[in-house]
């Protein structure tokens, strides 16, 4: 057995996850089989009968001012759908797939735009230019956020950090900052955690994730996630439910650093008012 596995089973146990009885035991309920943004009408078909046609809406395309170039060996190209907005939004390498990851499952962000208009600046020799950059982040209250992504070799190769203090004074409207993101903040413990977020998200069952909210209404401090699937009667929805309360900010992992798996551990968010919570 690879020695991964044997560390995972081992961390598991200490937890109390029994996989035996994961496997062994029935699934409580269906998961939905219904997308949130389907839309339902009434038609008559050729029988004269009133029957629900149900019309599912794809997701939009990137509203990117450029695409990704095409693939090549050492990069990646793709694109990932962000839920809140059904919208596509497209990545150009490992770096900024984790950007778009986090930014997306992130609870303070409403809309994420990828490859937005680019900013003219002025360089060091007084030439004009002009600067894409890789995200523009909004948050609920319209507040915006360029954001550059850099691995951290190519940072002074590239001069990106002096692009950026250049742009700065210049972008009016356009945004309240612009910053610079690397691997030392896009981190992949960081990622998988906002990747387990959006998947839940998807399979969302709100009836679970209400009890899961009653479960840790009233608690403080951290919680054992694992231990509160325990306590909801399937582990594997229960997980899902937590999951999706996260991805909703009423939860927050107790070391967002690390993957869930390694540090099981969330606390009920302050800023949801405690024992006041409402199910967002």
């Amino acid at each position: 057995m690879n020695f991964k596995a044997v560390l995972e089973f081992m961390k598991e146990l200490a937890f109390g996850v029994d996989r035996q009885s994961l496997c062994e035991k029935e699934l409580a309920a269906p998961l939905p089989d219904l997308f949130e943004d389907e839309t339902t009408t009434l038609e008559e078909d050729d029988g004269g009968n009133i029957v629900e046609i149900k019309t599912w809406t794809p997701p939009a395309r990137s509203t990117a001012t450029r695409m990704p170039p095409a693939r090549t060996k050492g990069h990646s190209r793709g694109a990932l759908v962000d839920p809140k907005t059904n919208r596509a939004v497209t990545f150009a390498s490992a770096h900024e797939m984790r950007c778009a990851m986090i930014l997306i499952a992130s609870p303070h962000i409403a809309e994420v735009y990828d490859q937005p208009p680019a900013i003219p600046y002025v360089d060091a020799k007084g030439k004009r230019r002009k600067h894409t950059p890789d995200y523009l982040a909004v948050d609920h209250q319209g507040r915006k956020c360029a954001i550059a992504v850099k691995p951290s070799r190519l940072v002074k190769k590239s001069g990106i950090v002096d692009t950026l203090d250049r742009i700065r004074p210049v972008l009016g409207d356009y945004a309240e900052d612009i910053i610079l993101l690397t691997e030392y903040q896009l981190t992949p413990g960081r990622a998988n955690n906002a990747e387990s977020a959006i998947h839940a998200q998807q399979c969302r069952i709100q009836e679970h994730c209400d009890q899961v909210l009653e479960i840790v209404r009233d608690s403080e401090g951290e919680l054992n996630a694992y231990h509160v699937a325990g306590l909801f009667g399937d582990f594997a929805l229960g997980m899902n439910a937590i999951w999706c309360l996260v991805y909703d900010g009423i939860l927050e992992l107790a070391n967002s650093k690390r993957m869930l798996s390694d540090h099981p551990f969330v606390i009920v968010s302050p800023r949801r008012g405690g024992n006041r919570l409402v199910a967002a």
